[in-house]
């Protein structure tokens, strides 16, 4: 609940959540909404980075206890001068496991899964007419958000299926709307 407080669009000022895995190998595939990727082996060449304002929150995780990432990059912003540090100790296992959360993925790993057999559901959560009839990426479905409700018989009944909803960009609401109904629906 302290993390998901955070997780807005668009991103509070003052607040930074930073993932901590590696970038190919985590941050790519799936990072909660909002967090920008420090990954810790890296930390002194990504560290800029972080905000000018030490007091600003800065909330670090990883994969969860078990891995130390995040605790070690939480003590690298504290000894550089940061004072309000924290850790979500459960991660991005934890953050998964709420009904209605649900990860972000990079352009990267959608450029690199359209190229595969990959099973990927895409949906244009924009308006219809002013945003998937004008353009939209290959093989994704029209499902504006205002519709969701309504049309969202068109989402696969095999709710493994990973489905990627994008609209706008990182200050538009639409996608983020979606991707929390359809976690909503146990997607």
């Amino acid at each position: 609940k302290f993390v998901q407080q955070y997780v807005k669009i668009p991103a509070p000022k003052n607040v930074f959540i930073i993932d901590s895995r590696p970038t190919k190998l985590k941050y790519d595939k799936g990072h909660i909404p909002n967090a920008i990727n420090i990954p810790d082996s890296q930390f002194d060449q990504f560290k800029h980075l972080l905000p000018e304002n030490k007091p600003d929150l800065l909330i670090f995780y990883c994969q969860g206890p078990s891995w130390k990432m995040s605790h070690k990059s939480a003590w690298k912003a504290d000894k550089i001068g940061y004072t309000n540090v924290k850790n979500f100790n459960g991660g991005f296992p934890v953050w998964l496991k709420v009904p209605g959360n649900y990860a972000s993925v990079t352009a990267n790993f959608i450029k690199n899964e359209l190229g595969k057999e990959a099973k990927l559901f895409i949906v244009d959560s924009r308006p219809r007419k002013s945003g998937y009839n004008k353009g939209h990426v290959p093989t994704a479905i029209s499902l504006p958000v205002s519709k969701f409700n309504e049309l969202n018989g068109l989402l696969p009944r095999d709710k493994s299926i990973p489905l990627v909803f994008y609209c706008g960009g990182f200050t538009w609401m639409m996608s983020h709307k979606s991707a929390s109904m359809a976690g909503k629906l146990r997607y």
